[in-house]
């Protein structure tokens, strides 16, 4: 700068400055940033304009942000209007940003109890139940993080047992211990991943699972409005899906929302 003039100095400054603040000048001038358009949300949720505050967590949705308190108040605005297959749907997706969330659970296990018919899962053996418990607790990501401390943690073990030489015994029982949980949270990410895009909730009030599909074939089971699906196959207009009780059957894709 030693070369410049002073006015070309003067307006090189005055570039370098306009550079700086003009991110600040943006968001002052964006009335509507989505803070702004979260708060008007959430204020006409209170006021119970249920569709206004849906339309303005969509606008939200539509350009992008995402977030589980976003997903959680859209499912409170939906549960508020009775429509409670997108009420599920929504608290079904804050569940996979949230996941710690009490409040979240709490309207999520009362709303689901509102289902008409209630459908039995297949039993799980008591550890298995407590490994799900620990594990849904992560996100998809936070397992990815929790996979890669284990992993550097199975490493670290072998390297202090090779240093220090310590019992093989001692050292095996460790890493065979930490070889499970490894294995046991790489089984449950791999499940969550593969799901992403194949679990889908039930909009209708009342739902025809048919054995084929086509209009006239016959129905294997019904579906009510909240229910849970993993969709197995697309063809057409239909999709092959089970229930959370095994039964398999062919949907029409407009009576289903992808979670």
């Amino acid at each position: 700068m030693k070369n410049l003039s002073p006015k070309n100095r003067n307006i090189l400054i005055c570039l370098f400055i306009v550079f700086l603040l003009a991110p600040f000048g943006c968001y002052a001038g964006n009335k509507q940033g989505p803070y702004s358009v979260f708060y008007k949300a959430g204020r006409l949720y209170e006021q119970g304009e249920y569709d206004a505050a849906i339309s303005e967590y969509n606008n939200l949705s539509n350009e992008g942000f995402e977030s589980g308190n976003l997903y959680y108040n859209l499912g409170n605005c939906y549960f508020k209007k009775g429509s409670l297959g997108k009420a599920i749907l929504y608290y079904e997706k804050a569940r996979r940003l949230i996941p710690r969330d009490k409040d979240l659970e709490s309207n999520y296990k009362f709303t689901r109890s509102l289902i008409k018919r209630k459908v039995s899962t297949p039993a799980k053996i008591w550890i298995a139940r407590i490994i799900d418990s620990f594990l849904n607790q992560f996100t998809v990501d936070g397992l990815t993080i929790f996979l890669s401390g284990v992993y550097m943690l199975f490493v670290a073990v072998i390297i202090i047992s090779v240093v220090l030489k310590l019992p093989k015994i001692k050292s095996a029982g460790l890493l065979l211990f930490l070889l499970g949980i490894f294995i046991i949270s790489a089984v449950s990410s791999y499940k969550r991943i593969q799901s992403l895009d194949k679990e889908a909730v039930i909009m209708n009030e009342k739902t025809d699972a048919l054995f084929e599909p086509f209009e006239k074939a016959s129905v294997h089971f019904i579906l009510y409005e909240g229910m849970k699906v993993y969709i197995l196959s697309v063809k057409d207009s239909w999709c092959k899906a089970r229930r959370l009780d095994g039964k398999v059957g062919w949907i029409k894709l407009d009576q289903l929302e992808v979670i």
